[in-house]
């Protein structure tokens, strides 16, 4: 054991074990999660478990490569993670068998240190459209928060069941609702027509068993279209502009928004 020690302190590059401090983080035993065999996290409670997916998901941000992360919890459970990319991701909710789930994920910054856009309407078709998904949560690199969440029927009884489902119904409507509420007042319309103008050059290319050369530049072209319509979104005016088009329609759409972005301003 003498010899062991010595070699490692040698390695180290310790001179003696007096060097060695011991660790003075306290780690609240609370804090902690047991991982499962089947690979999900349970933690004693669900604030413990939204705390840890929001650090993973800031973890994200800070990385080399900043990205997107998402962390799917069911109230004290940690059942996924999903590396995304710069400024997207993608997940499968069928795959996760519980309800009332949240994703929690991060936004990277755009113009600035935590300056980056609230939820989007993408997002907020997601949760809609999945009976599984209750809520989504952003956080910037600053760690502030902007958060979708379905509004909830709490009453019971027959009345209030047949509610739920016809809530359930007009969510998936919603969804789609949503999307072309928001293309329409967040993205570029010369953008969205040029776009629409290529679609109809495809189908007709598709129709006609033209040259695929031809196709594949075609596809090239709306890729570049789409692009620009991303980097569009990602403009300080833009993310305001998100930003009022939730605290103007979510409601409609039987959603709740909150935020505390500091980038984002509320107008009088």
């Amino acid at each position: 054991l003498a010899q062991k020690t010595a070699a490692w302190i040698k390695a180290t590059g310790k001179k003696s074990l007096l060097e060695i401090k011991p660790s003075k983080i306290k780690v609240d035993a609370k804090n902690l999660g047991y991982v499962c065999p089947n690979g999900t996290i349970n933690f004693q409670s669900s604030s413990i478990a939204q705390k840890y997916a929001k650090n993973r998901a800031i973890l994200a941000l800070k990385d080399k490569n900043p990205h997107e992360r998402f962390i799917i919890v069911d109230k004290n459970r940690i059942l996924d993670e999903i590396e995304g990319g710069a400024y997207s991701g993608a997940i499968i909710p069928l795959k996760y068998k519980a309800n009332k789930l949240s994703i929690i994920h991060g936004h990277p910054d755009l113009y600035g240190k935590g300056n980056t856009s609230p939820i989007s309407v993408t997002d907020a078709s997601t949760i809609l459209r999945w009976n599984n998904l209750d809520k989504i949560v952003a956080y910037n690199t600053k760690g502030e928060y902007s958060i979708l969440k379905k509004v909830d029927i709490n009453s019971e009884g027959w009345f209030a069941d047949l509610r739920k489902k016809f809530r359930k119904f007009t969510n998936i409507i919603n969804s789609e609702r949503v999307m072309i509420k928001g293309k329409k007042e967040l993205t570029s319309s010369d953008i969205n027509k040029q776009i629409k103008e290529i679609d109809k050059k495809i189908y007709k290319c598709l129709h006609n068993n033209k040259n695929p050369d031809e196709f594949n530049t075609l596809i090239e072209e709306r890729n570049k279209l789409v692009k620009l319509g991303e980097n569009y979104q990602m403009t300080e005016t833009n993310c305001q502009k998100t930003h009022e088009f939730w605290l103007k329609y979510a409601k409609k759409y039987n959603l709740e928004y909150a935020t505390n972005f500091s980038n984002l301003s509320t107008k009088n």
